[in-house]
C-alpha cells in the first residue's frame, strides 16, 4: 500500500496534487482527473450545507438553485468516473458552469461551483486547465473543511486520497470517513423539503442518498437531457 502524506489544508492538498506526475500528456490528464474526483467528493459531502444556507440566502435570485447546484455536482462526478463522457455532457458542464457562476455572488460562492469548476477544466482539457483545476479543488476542500465538521472531512480527504492512489473504485465508496455522516441531520432536512417541492426530486434525493454509502446506482442519465443547460 502507497502511503501518503498527511494534507491538513487545502494549501497542502494543492501542492500534492501539483506534486503528481505531469512529465507527460497521459499524466496530466490522469492528474487532473484525480483533481476533479477530490473536488467532487469534497463538493458531494457538504452538498446539503450549500442547499440549506442558498435557501437562507437574503437574494434568491442571485444565487444557483437547488436543481442547478445538483446537476452540475452530479455531472462533475460523470466526468471523474467516466473514461470518456459524451459531448453532449462536456458541453453542458461549461454551459451550466457560466450560469452558476454568473448568478453567485462571491459570498455564495459554495463547493460545488469548484467541483463543477473542475470538471469543466477536465472536459476542455488545455496546457493551462491542469493549474486551474488543482484551485478548484483546493477550493472544494477548502469549503468543505470550512463548514462541515473539520475531522471528518480531514479523514474523509485522506482516505480518497489514499483509496485513489491504490487505484479502488472511489465511487463505490461511502463518501464520510467509516460511513459517519456528521450532518446527517442536515440532509434528512434538505431531503424531506426537496420531496415536498416536486415528485422530480425523489431521483435527485435517491442518487444522492446512494452516493453516501457508496452503493451501485444506474444514473439513467439520458432522461436528464444534458444538452440542455439548466434553468
Amino acid at each position: 500500500m502507497t502511503e501518503v502524506p498527511e494534507i491538513p489544508d487545502s494549501d497542502s492538498l494543492r501542492a500534492w496534487l501539483a506534486g503528481l506526475p505531469q512529465d507527460t500528456e497521459a499524466d496530466q490528464t490522469e492528474a487532473q482527473r484525480i483533481a476533479t474526483t477530490i473536488a467532487h467528493r469534497a463538493a458531494m459531502r457538504v452538498l446539503p450545507l450549500s442547499i440549506l444556507g442558498m435557501s437562507a440566502g437574503s437574494n434568491p435570485s442571485s444565487i444557483p438553485t437547488p436543481l442547478a447546484t445538483f446537476r452540475a455536482v452530479l455531472m462533475s462526478g460523470v466526468v471523474a468516473f467516466q473514461e470518456d463522457p459524451t459531448i453532449a455532457c462536456r458541453i453542458s458542464i461549461i454551459a451550466d458552469l457560466h450560469s452558476l457562476s454568473s448568478r453567485a455572488p462571491a459570498s455564495a460562492m459554495p463547493a460545488m461551483l469548484a467541483a463543477g469548476s473542475a470538471a469543466s477544466a477536465l472536459a476542455s482539457f488545455s496546457a493551462s486547465s491542469l493549474a486551474a483545476a488543482f484551485d478548484c479543488t483546493s477550493m472544494a476542500v477548502n469549503y468543505s473543511f470550512a463548514v462541515a465538521n473539520f475531522e471528518e472531512s480531514f479523514l474523509s480527504l485522506a482516505e480518497d486520497r489514499q483509496s485513489i492512489l491504490n487505484a479502488a473504485t472511489l465511487h463505490r465508496r461511502p463518501l464520510w470517513h467509516g460511513n459517519r455522516n456528521p450532518i446527517h441531520v442536515e440532509w434528512d432536512a434538505m431531503r424531506n423539503a426537496r420531496l415536498s417541492s416536486g415528485p422530480e426530486w425523489k431521483f435527485w434525493t435517491d442518487w444522492y442518498e446512494k452516493c453516501l454509502d457508496g452503493a451501485p446506482q444506474d444514473l439513467g442519465l439520458s432522461h436528464l437531457d444534458f444538452a440542455r443547460p439548466m434553468k
